[in-house]
């Protein structure tokens, strides 16, 4: 049964999937566990500089990356079935998801992505409603 437009607030840290149509309005809440600030072995310690203690910048950015990857997937697997999406939220994870949907099953659905700020629950349920 194909549902109604369905919301995502998301940002780097948590996703809210938001389902404002349906008889009790429903909010699923995904977490992510991507660190965006790895710590560095050099960064505890005090003393000689060891090359091979401290990771590149470019393999952290990989795993990173790699983590948001999967945490877009577990909120693409939360979606379900629809014909309408809008994701929306304040930095960059809302256009990233929008590429990631791109790789996946949603060739076919209307999506439209916002720049909203931070909001209340409520909030977030009346501008799926709205939008």
């Amino acid at each position: 049964m194909m549902q109604g437009r369905v919301g995502i607030w998301v940002d780097h840290r948590h996703a809210f999937i938001l389902r404002p149509n349906s008889t009790d309005s429903m909010v699923t809440t995904v977490h992510s566990n991507a660190e965006s600030q790895s710590r560095r072995a050099s960064d505890w310690e005090s003393g000689p500089f060891e090359p091979l203690q401290v990771q590149s910048d470019d393999v952290r950015q990989h795993k990173y990356t790699a983590e948001l990857n999967k945490y877009y997937d577990r909120v693409i697997d939360h979606i379900g079935d629809t014909d309408s999406l809008v994701i929306f939220g304040p930095g960059e994870a809302k256009l990233e998801l929008r590429h990631r949907l791109d790789k996946h099953r949603f060739s076919k659905v209307h999506i439209d992505v916002e720049t909203t700020d931070h909001m209340s629950e409520a909030q977030m349920l009346e501008f799926v409603r709205l939008s």
